[in-house]
């Protein structure tokens, strides 16, 4: 049954299905700090320069939880992790929002990555089709 969900959050997001609902009006986008930061405690949202965006971290744990099923299907075998890579750039680039990072931050099961996916802005859902579909069929940079 897992398989088959994981199945279906790729099938949705390369097939274009991916309906996503918008997020609640002024609620404020993921704002990544400065990577040229020092850690002398003025900026509270400096992180180590190896310590992961949030954006990345919760992709991590997204497709951490999708790797194995993901391994399966044959057009995604050896691009699972430039697939995460471009849902972290993504998520980066278009500003997904702190509720929609915690929702992937605590889903369990592919079932939950679904619904945290249905999170996104048309915007959002529609840049990262585009760069899933561009990866699918080898056109990424």
């Amino acid at each position: 049954m897992r398989n088959v969900l994981l199945v279906a959050l790729v099938a949705l997001v390369v097939g274009g299905c991916w309906h996503a609902t918008p997020e609640a009006p002024g609620v404020a986008a993921v704002v990544e700090p400065p990577p040229e930061q020092t850690p002398d405690g003025s900026n509270p949202a400096w992180r180590p320069r190896n310590t992961p965006s949030p954006c990345d971290a919760s992709m991590a744990r997204a497709f951490e939880l999708a790797y194995d099923e993901l391994q399966r299907v044959p057009q995604l075998r050896n691009k699972v992790d430039d697939v995460r890579h471009a849902a972290a750039a993504s998520c980066r680039e278009m500003g997904w929002t702190p509720e929609t990072l915690a929702c992937f931050d605590a889903a369990t099961a592919g079932r939950d990555v679904i619904h945290c996916a249905g999170r996104l802005t048309p915007d959002q859902s529609n840049d990262l089709q585009r760069r899933m579909e561009a990866i699918m069929s080898g056109t990424a940079p």
